[in-house]
């Protein structure tokens, strides 16, 4: 059992990290200027897509491994 609450809790400071970065590169998409240019809208786009997809990844691993530790015993 503590072996799965620690597999649990150890997706906790990557999933911490990346949402926040999610949240700052879409406040950034939001805010950035249009005189900024198309290449930067493109990464910042392309950045965003990346950081979402990693975070769901490790919101899914957090939900996952946490709903084993409930269930499991």
């Amino acid at each position: 059992m503590a072996q799965l609450i620690g597999d649990h809790s150890a997706f906790a400071n990557p999933l911490l990290f990346s949402t926040l970065g999610l949240g700052a590169a879409s406040l950034v998409m939001v805010f950035l200027p249009q005189r900024a240019g198309k290449a930067a809208g493109y990464a910042l786009s392309a950045l965003t897509v990346v950081l979402a997809v990693v975070a769901g990844f490790y919101v899914a691993r957090a939900g996952h491994t946490g709903a084993t530790a409930v269930w499991s015993s």
